[in-house]
């Protein structure tokens, strides 16, 4: 075999790469028939690395970024998420708005005929803000009933930060998202169970899940929110306090330091924001971004080169 000069290494790399765009091994084992160089490999890494081709229609793994964690809110119902879930229709009745407060896991949910931005719009300003206040921010996924003109005045209008989660990302709605499954999945045995139709099944369900105590926590969103369990058919009356008119007063103190003790508890099972950036990227690198969906699959798995601007540490921005 002849031995090539490593001046060549490049031009080579480029000849055997060529215009079927070979990979890196499938070079390799071409350029040993005839030649040899053992910095050949770094050559063909090199070229594949830099053929704009090769990095659009390969499949590749990405960059792999660190997920951050939803944290708490402040107080009970100062952040929500809200999302829709389909249902088979009833009665009219075909979607179910669900909003969840972060703080207390205390969930609110109204069937409706449609899912457009005036349906949440209307249950907002007539159903959530006039029994639990103004929040803070609500988040919500990137469909065209959250992302558009119509909430985005509602919520500057009434000064509420709209946030909206990352496309492809359910995890960033990982809250409301699990709320959903277990409300389907509750409503589904409650209604096999009972012949009841989801619509007359909802707030038994809802009751249930405000009743049931947080895997971490240790305390449901009644208890969080009311500092007292909820009263059962199977909990004995005089388990409860009578409450006179001489005992308001010293009702509402015991009940103020109750709800104060659980916040801190529930605050003392958030996790921490993440400080470390979950990537390598850096401002002026050049990436190219996965395309979710393709009509053929002759197009381009990535899209670009784009030129990242800006970064965080669980994101980037492209120009």
């Amino acid at each position: 075999k002849l031995v090539l000069p490593n001046s060549l290494l490049s031009q080579f790399a480029r000849l055997y790469h060529g215009q079927a765009h070979l990979g890196r091994d499938a070079m390799i084992r071409s350029f040993k028939i005839d030649w040899f160089n053992p910095k050949f490999r770094h050559a063909a890494d090199v070229t594949c690395h830099r053929c704009i081709i090769c990095q659009q229609m390969n499949a590749g793994k990405g960059t792999v970024v660190t997920l951050s964690h939803i944290g708490r809110a402040g107080g009970p119902f100062s952040k929500m998420q809200m999302d829709f879930i389909e249902m088979p229709v009833c009665g009219g009745l075909k979607y179910v708005l669900v909003i969840v407060c972060v703080f207390s896991h205390w969930i609110e949910a109204y069937p409706t005929r449609r899912n457009d931005s005036l349906i949440v719009a209307k249950l907002l300003l007539r159903e959530l803000i006039p029994r639990f206040g103004f929040p803070v921010s609500i988040e919500s996924d990137r469909g065209r009933h959250f992302d558009n003109e119509v909430i985005k005045l509602l919520c500057a209008a009434l000064d509420i930060e709209q946030k909206l989660h990352c496309s492809y990302r359910p995890k960033a709605s990982g809250l409301v998202e699990q709320m959903n499954g277990t409300l389907k999945s509750r409503m589904a045995k409650m209604c096999a169970a009972t012949n009841m139709k989801w619509p007359d099944a909802l707030p038994l369900v809802l009751m249930s899940m405000r009743n049931t105590p947080d895997k971490k926590i240790g305390l449901s969103p009644h208890e969080i929110l009311m500092g007292r369990a909820m009263r059962l058919p199977a909990v004995p009356a005089n388990a409860l306090v009578n409450i006179t008119d001489d005992m308001v007063l010293d009702y509402c103190k015991g009940l103020a330091d109750v709800v104060r003790s659980f916040s801190h508890q529930v605050e003392a099972n958030t996790l921490p924001p993440i400080s470390d950036p979950g990537h390598t990227l850096q401002a002026a690198d050049w990436v190219v971004v996965k395309k979710h969906v393709r009509k053929s699959c002759l197009e381009p798995r990535w899209k670009g080169p784009y030129q990242v601007i800006l970064t965080t540490t669980t994101a980037v921005k492209c120009a």
